[in-house]
């Protein structure tokens, strides 16, 4: 009668199944990575074959051929922003999503959508007027000299300066963030764009009691200027009613300029009239003639961005009173 062997497995069964286990667990690996390659290499080329389309803070911008180019797309935008700031970047928040659907931009037209809607910002010392940033430079050295040349740009032209120019705007420099189309590269450049007009043209509608230069003052502009902008209209012979095109525009910045101007100015004489008996009604008889007295006057003019806004007398010294002109009036009746 045989007997059946119910112990534990030998040493050699043991060995067979280990390693029946091991060449398992490897096939399946191998086959796993072999399953995620393929699966990336799809993923891939679905993502990068399927039309992008670039967000702003949520917002869809532009859609293009794929995702490569449209990161081409924000990296060329950042390679080329002026100022060549090192943290240059987008001050929006920037995705980019897959469009399954659409009809994409060329490179060229997108780049254009991109550059119109899309700020490039970095820091930069910058100038601000009443909180709003215009012009940004590379150090703070040359936002200094930016701002004295902005003082001088009127300031050199009056004789004698009553004080220092100064800003009608709230002006202050800070290290900033700022779109880096406001960059220049020197203070003379800054100094043109604080001073380039801002807004268009407008149309003044004249009123009653208006004169040509009250009118211009009021919008910045000298009369050469106006009568350049209205040709063939006779600015001394305006009508209540007449349309005059003003402005070219504003300077964001306006210099404050105060000039002190002495001169001697005649001072006129009264008329004293006594009466006479001598002389018929109607009759006058210039007992002595008047003359005219003599007065040194000190003005304070002030100017904006060149434009004369008021004046007003500083002091005033008479060198010679005016002597009165004595006027008989006769009263004798006629017969």
């Amino acid at each position: 009668m045989l007997s059946m062997n119910t112990g534990p497995p030998s040493a050699d069964w043991e060995k067979t199944a280990a390693s029946l286990r091991r060449q398992l667990l490897w096939e399946r690996l191998v086959v796993g990575l072999v399953v995620l390659f393929f699966l990336g290499r799809w993923g891939f080329a679905h993502l990068a074959g399927s039309t992008c389309a670039v967000y702003a803070d949520g917002k869809p911008i532009v859609a293009v051929e794929n995702r490569r180019v449209a990161q081409g797309l924000l990296d060329e935008m950042i390679a080329t922003a002026p100022g060549d700031a090192e943290d240059a970047g987008f001050a929006a928040r920037i995705e980019l999503r897959r469009k399954p659907s659409g009809h994409p931009l060329d490179r060229e037209s997108a780049l254009a959508v991109l550059r119109a809607k899309l700020t490039v910002e970095g820091d930069k010392w910058t100038v601000l007027i009443d909180g709003r940033p215009y012009a940004a430079l590379d150090t703070k050295e040359q936002v200094g000299e930016t701002l004295e040349l902005a003082r001088q740009r009127y300031g050199r032209l009056v004789a004698n300066l009553l004080e220092e120019p100064s800003f009608k705007q709230n002006v202050t420099t800070e290290l900033q963030k700022v779109d880096l189309r406001r960059w220049r590269r020197t203070p003379q450049e800054a100094v043109e764009l604080l001073f380039a007009p801002e807004g268009k043209a407008g149309v003044h509608i004249v009123r009653r009691g208006e004169v040509a230069s009250v009118i211009a003052q009021r919008y910045h502009m000298s009369l050469s200027e106006m009568r350049k902008l209205n040709p063939g209209r006779s600015l001394d012979r305006l009508q209540i009613g007449d349309r005059l095109r003003v402005g070219r525009g504003q300077a964001p910045l306006t210099v404050i300029v105060r000039d002190q101007v002495t001169r001697t100015e005649p001072m006129p004489f009264r008329t004293e009239s006594t009466t006479s008996v001598t002389l018929y009604a109607g009759k006058r008889f210039v007992i002595k003639p008047g003359r005219l007295g003599k007065r040194q006057v000190t003005l304070a003019i002030t100017y904006e961005n060149g434009v004369e806004t008021g004046r007003e007398v500083v002091e005033e010294v008479i060198l010679r009173d005016p002597t009165p002109k004595r006027v008989a009036v006769g009263v004798r009746p006629r017969r």
